[in-house]
């Protein structure tokens, strides 16, 4: 964060009162650990759990694949327990890029929350001022 990042940061917590201020630190941001938790919430929270479950059977499955890839002899089995490896760890890449893109929107929501939240505040602030 830059000197810049910090000092707004500063103007920005001096201008609220301390309920905005909670509700203001409660839409800041997230360590990883968080992120991902955060991610199994709100209205994806079945479909978050599905997708995971799912990437979990896909990559015992690749195990499973690359332990009999390297116990067969034949060349037709060994294509066979490889291209079911490659399959189930693409399938398992899919669904971790998918979870990672939905932490990813549930951050910019978390962003866009804060702005509404700031000119809330400052349109509060100019009509109080334009009344006084």
């Amino acid at each position: 964060m830059t000197n810049t990042d910090k000092n707004i940061d500063k103007l920005i917590r001096a201008a609220l009162n301390e309920e905005e201020l909670e509700a203001y630190e409660d839409l800041g941001e997230q360590g990883i650990v968080d992120m991902a938790f955060g991610a199994f919430s709100g209205r994806n929270k079945v479909l978050s759990i599905l997708m995971m479950f799912i990437a979990a059977v896909f990559f015992v499955l690749a195990v499973y694949s690359a332990v009999q890839f390297f116990t067969v002899e034949t060349t037709k089995d060994l294509i066979m327990w490889a291209s079911g490896f490659f399959f189930f760890m693409m399938g398992t890449a899919v669904m971790k890029i998918w979870w990672w893109m939905e932490m990813e929107k549930n951050a910019t929501v978390r962003e866009i929350k804060r702005v509404e939240l700031q000119l809330a505040n400052l349109t509060a602030l100019i009509t109080e001022r334009s009344n006084s």
